[in-house]
């Protein structure tokens, strides 16, 4: 539905657009099908299909015309396909986003680390990246004492809470701990990742908010009064608000037809366009070597007054 608003306002734009539409019903070998049956060698670009393995057999089936295919939600490394582009980040580039934002501004705060034993990579990754930051271990069953979390405070410094876990009942335990603390600690709570933990009813959002939870995130959330036209556009056409798969299907669609438009062909305007905003997402393509084509634009997400969420700057 968001696809098919995109090709509505590009043609608005005065694009000619002639797009053609197959369900490739989950199978490596309905895809073998549709390109043995279809004429594909004039094709400026192939959006989809979902799946990993689907849209990598898409790609190697359409490298010999050098044809881009873009992946719309996947979010896997490429797979030695040159002619894949990735759309969505990867988990691994939103752990390095989130670190070195960290990093940057990371100067005598005193930082804990909390992860649970089903993360200990990210452990890892965070205890290498700061040395000297205070571990904090759940104990058994993931349960915290509220004395413990409170002997890690440093009394006149920032205390930064950087938390590992897909656990509700470890997460909900220490966003409720640190919001009591938080009237006479300064405190903000950091993630590298916001898994569905956090949108779990028993995590307030009211104490993530609190905290200023900060997180990496492939999307913001669109403001309905700046995008009216968009809302609008799409609740005449389809009688509801559009969803985030909605919304990134018109991000997605447009962005790529507008890099068509722009250039010879979409791997040139990659080279050249830069970053892309549209409603929710952002796009900035980088070539990885001989394995296509990745977008690194990343949010930095941060809980505000009032359960606002914004991109931080």
């Amino acid at each position: 539905s968001g696809a098919m608003l995109a090709l509505e306002d590009a043609k608005k734009k005065g694009l000619t657009i002639n797009v053609k539409v197959f369900d490739t019903e989950q199978s490596t070998k309905k895809i073998d099908e549709i390109i043995r049956n279809n004429s594909f060698e004039k094709v400026d670009v192939v959006i989809g299909p979902f799946l990993n393995n689907t849209v990598e057999e898409t790609a190697d089936k359409l490298k010999r015309w050098n044809i881009p295919v873009v992946s719309p939600l996947s979010n896997k490394n490429s797979n030695g396909k040159s002619n894949l582009i990735q759309s969505r980040p990867s988990e691994s580039m939103m752990h390095d986003t989130m670190l070195t934002y960290l990093d940057s501004l990371h100067t005598t705060q005193h930082i804990v680390i909390v992860a649970d034993s089903k993360s200990r990579a990210l452990k890892d990754k965070l205890v290498s990246r700061f040395p000297s930051a205070s571990v904090l271990n759940p104990e058994k069953d993931n349960f915290l004492y509220q004395s413990k979390v409170a002997g890690q405070l440093v009394d006149g410094k920032d205390n930064w809470f950087i938390v590992a876990t897909e656990d509700v009942a470890l997460l909900s335990n220490l966003t409720s701990y640190l919001n009591a603390l938080s009237n006479r600690h300064t405190i903000q709570l950091f993630a590298l990742e916001k898994n569905t933990a956090y949108d779990n009813a028993d995590v307030s959002n009211y104490h993530l908010s609190k905290l200023r939870f900060t997180f990496p995130s492939v999307d913001k959330e669109f403001d309905t009064e700046q995008l009216a036209s968009f809302v609008t556009n799409y609740k005449s056409k389809y009688g509801i608000d559009p969803n985030k798969f909605a919304v990134r299907g018109y991000d997605l669609t447009y962005d790529v037809l507008l890099r068509l438009a722009s250039s010879e062909n979409l791997y040139e305007s990659m080279k050249k366009d830069g970053v892309t905003e549209y409603v929710e997402n952002k796009f900035n393509y980088i070539q990885n070597g001989n394995d296509g084509y990745y977008n690194n634009g990343i949010y930095i997400m941060q809980f505000g007054e009032n359960l606002t969420l914004k991109p931080v700057e």
